[in-house]
Formats: structure tokens, sequence, C-alpha cells
């Protein structure tokens, strides 16, 4: 990045990003939740694992979600409420890596919230604010206007995919494109 400031046209990105949400929000539940907290265990399927959740993903007091694949899982979390992790709280992949997972918030609502507590995968909240107090996420954000607010030394730390699916890799490609409209504004 040179500096300066450049003009671009987002709207075609913004549109990328809602058709994203949107496919992601039409596929079929392999498996459901009412909610999520300290200390559950999701299981993958050796494929696509699309989850639904009702409500919330709570995580507090060092609570932790193990997401347990083989490799070739893939977890993609319809999440109708919101998702805080805080007092040091963490989501812990085991066989799967950042590109491998992905937290759609389907539409506004309550902030995502990871404060001290850390993350993986790319979290997509198109219309709400992600904030990251002291907190970290391994892979990506992407959300819409100011809605993203990094604090105390909160930190996103961007993951080499490997061998990405053609919608991961287009969703990462989205929020490289946000990141840079970010830095440009």
């Amino acid at each position: 990045i040179l500096g300066g400031q450049f003009l671009i046209d987002m709207l075609p990105v913004d549109d990328d990003a809602r058709a994203a949400t949107a496919q992601a929000n039409s596929l079929l539940s392999t498996q459901s939740f009412n909610s999520i907290g300290n200390g559950q265990t999701i299981f993958g399927n050796g494929g696509l694992n699309v989850i639904n959740v009702t409500t919330n993903i709570l995580l507090a007091n060092g609570g932790s979600l193990t997401l347990m694949g083989n490799g070739s899982d893939e977890f993609l979390f319809n999440i109708n409420g919101t998702m805080t992790l805080t007092g040091a709280s963490s989501i812990i992949p085991v066989g799967v890596s950042p590109d491998q997972i992905l937290w759609n918030f389907v539409g506004d609502g309550q902030e995502v919230l990871f404060e001290n507590s850390s993350g993986i995968g790319t979290i997509l909240a198109i219309d709400r604010d992600i904030r990251l107090e002291g907190g970290s996420v391994l892979g990506s954000l992407i959300s819409n206007g100011d809605r993203i607010k990094l604090q105390d030394g909160a930190q996103v730390i961007y993951a080499p995919i490997p061998e990405p699916t053609t919608g991961l890799l287009t969703i990462v490609a989205l929020s490289m494109v946000l990141f840079l409209r970010r830095q440009a504004v």
C-alpha cells in the first residue's frame, strides 16, 4: 500500500458480500442448535457442515467451542442471534483450518464481540458491528460501512489459505477488498 486516497466504487463489492451471505443462508442445515455455549464440541460429517444456530453463541470465563473435523470438513454457521466471547474464551479447531470455517450472521442484530478472546475463520456480518476488544481472530472480518472496531490491542491475523474452495476463496477476496477500502477512507 503506497498511501494516498483512492476512490473505488464499493457497490459491486457490497453486492457480492450480500450475495455470499444470502447464498450461505439458503443452504439446508446438516445440524441445528438453539444456542452454543461453553464446552460444546461440534463434529464434522466429512464434507460441508451447515450449522444453524437459532439464537446465540456465548462463550465466557475461559470457555471453549471445539470444531472437530478431518481435513475435508468445512463448517458454515448460519447464526440468527449473535456471538459473544469474553474472559479468555476460544474457538478450538481440530483438523480444520481458518479457510474451512465461515460464521454467517443472518440479518441485522447485536454486535459480534470478542473481548480478550480468540476466534478462527471468516466472520461475515454484513449488517452488524464486529468488535474485537483485546481479542484476536485468525482469519477475516467482513462487514459494511464503519462497523468493524478493533480496540485495546485487538488483532486480525491473516491465515494463508492452502487450497480453498471457490466459495471460500470468494469470501476471502471480499474481505481483502473491504480491508483495503477501510484503509483508503
